[in-house]
């Protein structure tokens, strides 16, 4: 487990599927399916995403630069956007609006990368070899285990941590439960988290098909563009 962890790191992207179910409060199931490339170093990545339930069928891409996180919406909502296709959140804007640092938060935790989990596994010690099962053809070795919030917390320093705990104790969250399949060169190919935040039991599978590939983290044209700074601006002035 340690050096999957370690292997993953050292092929600095992971192109993959995710499938999330969860529930969404007073609305009902969802079932969350995306696609898209992302950094095992860095919060840094790509993806395509479409959410299915709750009264609603919606697609979006999501990119995740040094310096801001873009979402593009379908067109049916860009008017609520000032008639463009992407809404732009710089990490800058954002601290000024609440107060809390979401680039600082998200280099220490590193949530965009699987290796972290893997790392809280390991460091947990929770860890059962189930076997070998094949994934997508390829031989795997199962492991299952259970990262308590304790160890989710681990990543974070100071401050930031205790803000964390926090918010995780008051959102009512529950230890995680999970399970990693790792092949024979050491990398992971397959990882799957349960968990209850809030009474919601929120289980995310998530296949690895390729490590290695280029992430390509060039954000849309700015006549695409609208900065949620000046959209939120325009309705405190309307």
């Amino acid at each position: 487990m340690r050096a999957a962890g370690q292997k993953a790191d050292q092929a600095g992207t992971a192109t993959y599927s995710i499938v999330m179910k969860t529930t969404i409060p007073g609305q009902g199931p969802v079932t969350i399916k995306g696609k898209g490339v992302s950094s095992l170093r860095q919060p840094l990545g790509r993806s395509s995403m479409t959410m299915a339930g709750a009264n609603q069928n919606i697609s979006m891409e999501v990119l995740m630069t040094s310096s801001a996180l873009y979402m593009k919406f379908p067109k049916e909502m860009a008017q609520e956007l000032g008639g463009k296709a992407w809404l732009k959140m710089s990490f800058a804007d954002l601290q000024k609006a609440s107060g809390l640092d979401l680039k600082a938060l998200l280099e220490q935790s590193q949530q965009s990368s699987p290796t972290e989990y893997l790392k809280a596994l390991v460091a947990a010690g929770d860890i059962k070899d189930l076997g070998t099962e094949t994934v997508r053809g390829t031989a795997t070795t199962h492991y299952s285990g259970t990262v308590t919030v304790q160890a989710l917390t681990s990543a974070y320093q100071g401050e930031l941590r205790e803000q964390v705990a926090g918010l995780l104790k008051q959102m009512g969250t529950s230890p995680v439960k999970m399970d990693v399949w790792v092949a024979a060169d050491g990398l992971p190919r397959r990882m799957r988290q349960v968990m209850t935040v809030g009474g919601n039991r929120s289980d995310m599978s998530m296949e690895f098909l390729r490590f290695g590939d280029t992430l390509d983290l060039t954000p849309p044209p700015a006549t695409q563009t609208t900065d949620l700074a000046t959209l939120m601006g325009k309705e405190r002035v309307g």
